[in-house]
């Protein structure tokens, strides 16, 4: 494990930094937070295939995620700016001194426009692959997303990876441990509530007749 990650403050599926549990996690470490919706713009608002949601974008947002496969300490992923703020959707934090220490030092990837196909840090997990990620970039993919603009984790299984290259051809696979920056990056609104990791029969649909072709 890299040791620039010891101090990260690693978070647990199904809850954020501003929830109370998040609160008693976080503790007296000073971390700067911001909520996810004074920094997101809508893309998309009408209703998505039977679920209330919508699609939205981040502006000049980083990104990082982290998966050890060997334990659960250290298995998430956060979305900050440059200041080292982070967002309240992430799961994982580092103080905003040390966010800007890691920009400072580390190479940072340059992204354009991306559509995040993920959601709370699953590490390639048969069902989100399968339900949740594809349904999603099938989503984007009605929205006129090109495949080379679905960014899905490189963590994903092999099987997975293979399956959605069948489907999508090209994608971008974000690597684990890198700090990326993205110009936009779209994702649904909700992407931290239970609806979309439990998807509506109408938001798979679509879905489903792209998998028997």
């Amino acid at each position: 494990m890299n040791t620039w990650l010891q101090s990260m403050i690693a978070g647990q599926k199904g809850w954020s930094f501003q929830s109370e549990k998040g609160k008693e996690r976080i503790g007296s470490s000073r971390l700067e937070l911001s909520l996810y919706q004074e920094h997101k713009k809508t893309f998309h608002s009408a209703p998505i295939k039977g679920l209330d949601a919508s699609i939205d974008y981040l502006e000049n947002i980083y990104f990082l995620y982290v998966f050890n496969p060997f334990g659960n300490a250290f298995k998430g992923l956060m979305f900050f700016n440059k200041r080292g703020v982070i967002l309240d959707n992430s799961t994982l934090a580092f103080k905003a001194s040390e966010i800007v220490k890691l920009l400072a030092t580390k190479s940072i990837h340059k992204l354009d426009e991306f559509f995040f196909v993920g959601d709370r840090f699953t590490g390639g997990n048969m069902a989100h692959v399968i339900l949740d990620h594809g349904a999603r970039a099938n989503v984007a993919s009605d929205l006129e997303f090109s495949s080379k603009q679905l960014a899905f984790y490189s963590s994903t299984w092999d099987w997975g990876k293979e399956l959605i290259h069948s489907l999508f051809d090209e994608v971008k696979y974000l690597e684990p441990n890198q700090i990326y920056h993205f110009k936009k990056l779209y994702l649904f609104s909700n992407i931290t509530d239970k609806n979309l990791g439990v998807p509506t029969i109408q938001f798979c649909s679509a879905y489903i007749q792209r998998l028997k072709k």
